[in-house]
C-alpha cells in the first residue's frame, strides 16, 4: 500500500507596494491634458483640411494669437479686470445684504409667510428685463453691471437664509427659550450659527450667478469688459476673438469657483 505524505510548502507571501498619493491626481491630470490635446487638435486639424469654415468657426492657432496679441497691448488683462470687479463687487453685496434679510424674516413669521410668494415670484423673473430700468436709475457705467449682477445674487442669498431658518431644530429653539432666552439672544446664538452652513455653501452659485449678471449687463450697454468684448467681436464676425474673450471668461469662472470653494471649506470647518 502506497502512502503519500503531504508536506507543508510555504508560500512567500506577495505585498503589494503601495502607490504614491498624488499617483490619482497624476493620472487625472494626464487625461486631462490628453483630452486638451485631442479637442484643440482635431478642431485645428478639421479646419486646415476644409472640413469645417474657419471664419464661422474660429481656429485655434489664430486663437492663440488674439491671446498673444491681446496681452501684449494690456487689453484683455483691462476687460478681464472690470468684469472681476464687478463680479466680486456683486457677489459680495448680494451675499451680504440677501442673507441679513433672509435672517431677519425668522422674526415675524406673519411677514415670513406673506411676502414669501413675493420673494419667490421676483426670483422666478428674469433679471435681464430689470437691465433697462437698471440703466435709466443708475446709467450705462460700471455700477449698472454690478447692481445687474447684484440682484441675482440678492434673491438666491435671500431664500436660502430664510430657507435655512426654517430647517432648524424647533425643540431646541423652544428649549432655549423656556430656559428665559430673550428673541434676540436666540437669534445670535442659535439662529445664526445654525444657517450658516446653509449660507456658506451657498457661496459657489452665487459667485456663478454674480458672474452671469455683470456679463450680461456688459451685453447690454458697456465699453470695457468681457460681456463688451464678445457682443463687440461677434458684431464684427471676428470669431477668433470672440473665443478668446469665452475662454478667458471659462478661465475666470473656474478660478473664482476654486477660491470661493476653498473659501468654502475653511469656514465649515469652523
Amino acid at each position: 500500500m502506497r502512502t503519500t505524505a503531504s508536506t507543508d510548502k510555504t508560500q512567500p507571501v506577495l505585498t503589494r507596494r503601495p502607490r504614491p498619493k498624488n499617483y490619482f491626481w497624476l493620472k487625472v491630470w494626464l487625461l486631462r491634458f490628453v483630452m486638451t490635446v485631442i479637442f484643440f487638435g482635431g478642431w485645428e486639424l478639421i479646419v486646415r483640411l476644409n472640413l469645417v469654415n474657419g471664419f464661422f468657426f474660429g481656429q485655434p492657432s489664430r486663437i492663440l494669437a488674439e491671446f498673444n496679441s491681446s496681452l501684449a497691448d494690456m487689453s484683455l488683462l483691462r476687460h478681464s479686470w472690470v468684469t472681476m470687479s464687478e463680479t466680486l463687487i456683486a457677489f459680495v453685496s448680494g451675499v451680504l445684504f440677501g442673507t441679513v434679510c433672509g435672517l431677519l424674516m425668522w422674526f415675524s413669521r406673519v411677514f415670513a409667510v406673506a411676502f414669501y410668494p413675493v420673494l419667490l415670484m421676483f426670483n422666478a423673473t428674469p433679471k435681464i428685463a430689470l437691465g433697462p430700468m437698471f440703466i435709466i436709475w443708475i446709467g450705462i457705467g460700471f455700477w449698472m453691471k454690478v447692481a445687474l449682477g447684484f440682484s441675482l445674487v440678492f434673491v438666491i442669498a435671500w431664500v436660502i437664509a430664510y430657507d435655512a431658518t426654517r430647517e432648524l431644530d424647533k425643540d431646541l429653539e423652544r428649549l432655549l427659550k423656556s430656559l428665559g432666552a430673550t428673541r434676540w439672544q436666540v437669534f445670535m446664538k442659535f439662529v445664526v450659527p445654525g444657517t450658516l452652513p446653509w449660507i456658506i455653501s451657498a457661496f459657489r452659485l452665487c459667485i456663478g450667478l454674480a458672474l452671469t449678471g455683470t456679463v450680461v449687463g456688459e451685453f447690454i450697454t458697456a465699453n470695457e469688459g468681457l460681456g463688451f468684448l464678445i457682443s463687440y467681436a461677434s458684431g464684427s464676425y471676428a470669431l477668433n476673438l470672440v473665443w478668446m474673450a469665452v475662454f478667458t471668461l471659462m478661465i475666470m469662472s473656474t478660478f473664482l469657483s476654486m477660491a470661493v470653494g476653498w473659501l468654502e471649506s475653511k469656514l465649515l470647518r469652523r
